[in-house]
């Protein structure tokens, strides 16, 4: 029987201790220990830990490490072949162990099933990769109603996975400087192109509260580590013919989400507009949520030479080429971003670039048009209104008879140029 150690990172966590803890109690999988590593918790986490779980190595830090750091440091304390990360704020079925250590001899990570509380709802069901490095939980939201199949996932999620404790240490456990957010999608991808594998094992299962310890700082914070990891992953593990493409595109769009989120009108900055800036005509989040792209993107180029050696270990260590792994992506042109006018930019860009010809040959054609197909209903959309605009304008008798028929001309060409070079012949 393989020893495993369950490694709990926790901050300000210790109203769900009692419940993740004691489903761990109730383990069929006996051959194993548990270790919470908390990360200058004020709430008296350690003295509940210390006073109803003796069992429990407890290692308290003054520090927060956030998630990646608290994991790393508490693996080099297990004892275990195997280690197993949990959220504070998950219950265990019984055998979640137990189902995943049935493929510890053939698989070195497996990730887990999340389902929501009361399990009626899926969580985690699969791994899903946009090609700017926004990941997404497939599933999550959806009725758990069908079985879920087994099988390879680009990464698992840190919340419930396992992996050998040797492996973990080889490839220099999470990347601190994540903090939290994509620390396990940047794993995941390390470990494809070192030449290891991810395996879902959905009888594995969890139950999960949701984002307790994230869902307790503001906003703005999680979605800058968002935007910010989600650049540092793609800086690190593209190839180099993709990195070449891509990350012009994730520097661009970036700079283009942070305008559209302001809620800006670009108009009251022009000299040529009399439009002016009306007075708190954006809300305070709004400003916050735009500036974070901005700030993620500083920060990417603030980190540069710090990234290029990584991104050069990295390299160093891949015996999978892009190609082999793209297939796992699933979802590479996944909207991030409902606006047309951003879409038609990015668009231009990665078709400009020969983006989608990198994921062509791996990902169902289907797949690979689902973003362009997208467009087109926007611009379709786009061209009823400016036909509606025409009919307006004949109504109103407008002075220049031929506008109408001169928009809707103009309409059908620009529908014509777009789904001609978006969608292809």
């Amino acid at each position: 029987m393989k020893s495993v150690s369950v490694l709990i990172p926790n901050f300000n966590g210790r109203q769900h201790l009692e419940t993740c803890l004691g489903s761990l109690q109730g383990q069929l999988h006996r051959a194993h220990e548990v270790l919470v590593f908390d990360n200058g918790s004020n709430d008296g986490s350690v003295e509940l830990l210390r006073q109803k779980f003796p069992s429990v190595c407890v290692i308290a830090s003054s520090k927060n490490f956030g998630f990646a750091g608290a994991l790393n440091r508490a693996a080099q304390h297990a004892n275990g072949e195997w280690l197993a990360f949990l959220n504070n704020d998950m219950r265990t079925a019984a055998d979640w162990i137990q189902a995943a250590m049935l493929h510890s001899d053939r698989h070195p990570c497996i990730a887990s099933r999340m389902l929501n509380w009361s399990g009626d709802k899926l969580d985690f069901d699969g791994a899903s990769l946009q090609y700017l490095g926004f990941a997404e939980q497939v599933g999550r939201g959806e009725p758990n109603t069908s079985a879920a199949i087994a099988g390879p996932i680009l990464f698992p999620c840190g919340g419930a996975m396992f992996i050998r404790k040797d492996l973990f240490l080889e490839v220099g456990g999470f990347d601190e400087d994540y903090f939290a957010v994509y620390e396990d999608v940047d794993l995941g991808w390390r470990l494809w192109l070192e030449g290891h594998q991810i395996f879902f094992e959905p009888n594995s299962t969890v139950y999960h509260k949701g984002h307790a310890t994230l869902d307790s700082r503001r906003e703005e914070k999680k979605r800058y580590l968002m935007h910010r990891n989600a650049m540092f992953t793609i800086i690190k593990n593209y190839q180099q013919d993709a990195f070449q493409r891509i990350l012009p595109v994730a520097f661009l769009q970036a700079v283009r989400r942070a305008v559209r989120f302001a809620g800006i009108d670009k108009k009251t900055f022009y000299f040529w507009e009399d439009t002016e800036i009306p007075q708190n005509s954006a809300s305070l989040w709004m400003w916050k949520d735009a500036i974070n792209h901005l700030v993620a993107l500083d920060d990417v180029i603030e980190n540069w030479h710090h990234l290029m050696e990584k991104r050069q270990r990295v390299q160093a260590r891949r015996k999978r080429a892009d190609c082999e792994i793209f297939p796992l992506f699933r979802d590479p042109f996944r909207r991030i971003f409902k606006d047309a006018n951003y879409e038609e930019h990015e668009a231009e860009w990665i078709t400009a670039l020969g983006i989608t010809q990198l994921f062509c040959e791996t990902v169902p054609f289907s797949l690979t048009r689902e973003f362009h197909k997208d467009l087109k209903r926007e611009i379709q959309e786009l061209r009823r209104e400016l036909s509606h605009l025409g009919s307006q304008l004949h109504a109103a008798d407008c002075a220049e008879k031929r506008q109408p028929a001169r928009i809707d001309q103009l309409a059908r060409r620009f529908f014509r140029r777009w789904v001609k070079r978006s969608c292809g012949p």
